[in-house]
């Protein structure tokens, strides 16, 4: 609240954690007066890319916590994010959510962040034992292809105690289905960054190959008409030797 509204340093909200290399910037409950105090304010839309810029290079992954709603508060995350990563509850509402969600990532992406990109989609509170869980993964896994991620987050009570004694699952309960979940979620996601860190360096690769071409044909270009300007000159001058004898 005090970063987005009165101009507070990021560097100064950083905190440390009990688990290594994890910082946090935590929220109050103020926050969710944030939505109504940004209408007025000046670049609503960009006050968290502003705020991160300075520290983002300091971390490989900065995750930002969006609400369930598409205010200004995650207006302002997806303009600040490269990507985003869309967790869907094996529910059937779920799925109209995230219908409007994709409605604001591309007017997102048109307006204000160009590229803004999916991460990938996750399935979370997944019940093999009911036909609605494995109906929404299909259709999901249908729709996405490969953005949806292959590891499902079950529906478990261990990851719903955990924040309660303030520790994420994978330490709270090391060995629980859950947290074992989430471990090989990390893994996936892991190779999702290489794969994307690939593409990158390999579409930057191409423009850089498109742009050396562009470069050698205006050279071409530019060589041949040099040469047939002297080609025309020497025929011009013949001619007017020709003519003189």
């Amino acid at each position: 609240y005090d970063a987005l509204l009165n101009d507070v340093p990021a560097e100064s909200l950083v905190l440390d954690t009990n688990c290594k290399k994890v910082f946090v910037i935590p929220a109050t409950i103020q926050l969710a007066g944030a939505e109504i105090e940004l209408v007025s304010a000046i670049a609503r839309e960009t006050r968290l890319k502003d705020l991160l810029e300075p520290i983002q290079d300091e971390f490989d992954f900065i995750f930002i916590d969006c609400p369930p709603s598409l205010g200004l508060l995650t207006i302002n995350a997806l303009t600040a994010a490269d990507s985003v990563l869309i967790p869907i509850q094996c529910e059937y509402y779920a799925l109209e959510g995230v219908t409007k969600l994709l409605e604001s990532m591309k007017m997102v992406k048109t307006r204000l962040n160009k590229s803004l990109d999916t991460y990938g989609v996750l399935m979370t509170m997944y019940d093999s034992r009911t036909s609605l869980s494995n109906q929404v993964v299909e259709e999901v896994q249908l729709y996405f292809g490969d953005k949806a991620f292959k590891t499902l987050i079950p529906r478990t009570v261990k990851i719903s105690e955990a924040p309660s004694f303030g520790e994420p699952v994978i330490t709270y309960a090391p060995q629980n289905k859950g947290a074992k979940a989430y471990m090989n979620l990390a893994k996936e996601a892991a190779w999702v960054v290489d794969s994307m860190h690939w593409s990158r360096k390999l579409n930057m690769r191409l423009v850089d190959l498109q742009r050396q071409h562009q470069m050698l044909l205006r050279k071409l270009n530019f060589r041949l008409r040099i040469s047939f300007r002297t080609q025309i000159s020497h025929e011009f001058i013949s001619m007017r030797q020709n003519f003189g004898s």
